[in-house]
């Protein structure tokens, strides 16, 4: 009878006891999951389809070092000509670029300049792109677009390949020389430029190029048949070119400078001819 006593007393006790451990386990406070931590993954992925990626460049690159010409498009004049102008390695030809202003289509309009270093007369030009021929292959058909597109565009890759052609005949080098000035319609240029000890100083209306040394007169050069002396100021209407003096290039191997008259439009959105280049000799 005392055991089975005992024995209630004790299933009585742990029951008390269990029921204070679980009613102790209600009051403690709940446990802290671990911080979410939140990772930027970036924007979401894009669709390389939905890019409106430019078109590839017309013609090839030039190698690294090589002198030559390359089209990167038709409709917004881009072009690479490394080491132009040059001079041939006997001196007998130098080679320009010039670019038109096409006033607001902006197509480019390109000629390469073939010149006689003696006398600085043109022997050859190609042009390798008419803004015009551009213009007019924007057809109102997609097919007529297409064909007639696809035919400007391979008429300027065999000329650019042709112009490539003709500086790969001989050992042509690079010539040194200022940096072209831009053409502006609101710009007022000095028509003066010095490059080493001389100074190359252009007066547009006698057409006459000077060249001085420590404001010296060393040689004078009549620059009649490379631009015509505007008759107007320009205005809205597009007036007259403005000529000016653009750049200076020079060949103390062959004492040859290279004169660059580049044109300002003749009024707001007009366009106005490439720039005009002849050769003179460098004053010793």
């Amino acid at each position: 009878m005392a055991k089975r006593l005992l024995g209630i007393v004790m299933a009585t006790s742990c029951a008390l006891i269990g029921c204070k451990k679980a009613k102790d386990e209600g009051k403690k406070p709940p446990a802290v999951s671990a911080p979410v931590v939140i990772v930027d993954a970036g924007p979401p992925p894009i669709d390389a389809v939905a890019i409106d990626a430019p078109p590839p460049p017309l013609t090839p690159a030039i190698g690294a070092g090589k002198i030559g010409l390359q089209v990167i498009d038709l409709e917004y004049g881009g072009i690479v000509a490394p080491g132009i102008p040059a001079i041939k390695g006997d001196g007998s030809e130098v080679v320009v670029v010039s670019s038109a202003d096409d006033g607001g289509r902006g197509y480019l309009d390109l000629e390469v300049v073939f010149l006689d270093a003696k006398t600085g007369a043109p022997t050859k030009k190609i042009q390798v792109s008419d803004p015009n021929a551009t213009s007019d292959s924007e057809g109102d058909s997609a097919i007529d677009k297409v064909s007639t597109r696809k035919a400007v565009d391979d008429a300027a890759i065999a000329r650019v390949a042709e112009v490539n052609a003709a500086l790969a005949t001989g050992d042509w080098r690079a010539l040194k020389g200022t940096t072209p000035l831009d053409r502006s319609d609101s710009t007022v240029y000095t028509d003066e430029i010095t490059l080493d000890d001389l100074t190359y100083k252009l007066n547009v209306g006698k057409q006459v190029l000077t060249i001085a040394r420590a404001g010296k007169t060393v040689s004078t050069t009549k620059l009649t048949k490379l631009y015509k002396v505007p008759k107007s100021t320009g205005d809205e209407s597009c007036g007259d070119d403005r000529p000016f003096l653009s750049a200076i290039y020079v060949d103390a191997a062959t004492a040859k400078a290279v004169i660059a008259v580049d044109f300002i439009p003749g009024g707001h959105n007009c366009g106005s001819a490439g720039a005009a280049y002849t050769v003179v000799p460098l004053p010793q």
